[in-house]
């Protein structure tokens, strides 16, 4: 990318910046401004009051602008960086409102070629996998720091529990760490990153690397995320093994 179109494509920031740079250099020359300002008028005054005449609003006002025009002028010039950063995100913003309005009409356009080819099947199937792919995106992205209720489903008997998404993820990354280090791991080593009590016969089964690799092509423990809701209306993410533990004939490695 050359640097003339980085600049075209970062205007409106560039701007910005500009201006809120300005608002502070606007400050310290105002600032500094002050005493030149002040000298000035004073000697307004005493050339008033040396001719025996009182000094007029010009004599007293007009002598401190030169001494205010560096803040004036770049505090006109922050004013119209200002000016120019907001034009040119309206612009930006009417150019991608056009665009979606554009995608939206080709997409109706698209869905009524649909409707009258296949029939109302054709356009009912694309509008229920347009609604799948739109439930998986949201389950792709689950409240990490929320607590929910979890339950997995590669032990025996049903384990419900409440965690964050983060707490779950980080026992999954740690089960398979020592996975991929030790070559087996068992069910209640997965119950312990979980903070969950271990089960009977916990030790006896788990997942093992040779297996994984011989009979599913997995060199790590897969875990699935499906959320659902029961009929009392509580939602509940299911935390699936497509690898399932099995019995390890030879125990664990100590």
């Amino acid at each position: 990318m050359t640097l003339t179109k980085w600049i075209k494509e970062n205007t409106a920031a560039l701007l910005s910046a500009v201006g809120a740079i300005g608002v502070a250099a606007t400050a310290v020359l105002a600032a500094k401004a002050v005493p030149k300002a002040e000298d000035a008028i004073w000697l307004a005054r005493q050339e008033a009051l040396a001719r025996d005449e009182r000094p007029t609003w010009r004599e007293t006002v007009l002598p401190a602008v030169p001494a205010y025009l560096p803040a004036i002028a770049m505090g006109a010039g922050t004013i119209g960086c200002i000016l120019g950063a907001n034009a040119l995100n309206r612009r930006q913003q009417a150019a991608l409102t056009s665009a979606y309005a554009a995608l939206e009409a080709a997409f109706q356009t698209y869905r009524e070629k649909a409707a009258m080819l296949g029939g109302s099947e054709l356009d009912g199937a694309i509008a229920e996998a347009d609604e799948r792919e739109r439930a998986d995106r949201e389950d792709d992205n689950p409240p990490w720091d929320e607590t929910q209720t979890f339950y997995l489903s590669c032990a025996e008997k049903p384990i419900f529990f409440e965690r964050t998404m983060e707490e779950i993820m980080a026992a999954e990354y740690c089960i398979n760490r020592n996975f991929v280090l030790r070559g087996n791991v068992t069910l209640n080593e997965l119950l312990t990153f979980l903070r969950l009590e271990p089960v009977e016969d916990g030790e006896n089964i788990g997942w093992d690397q040779y297996i994984g690799e011989s009979l599913y092509g997995y060199s790590w423990i897969d875990f699935v995320h499906r959320h659902y809701t029961t009929d009392d209306g509580l939602t509940v993410c299911a935390i699936d093994t497509p690898f399932p533990p099995h019995s390890l004939s030879e125990g664990v490695d100590e």
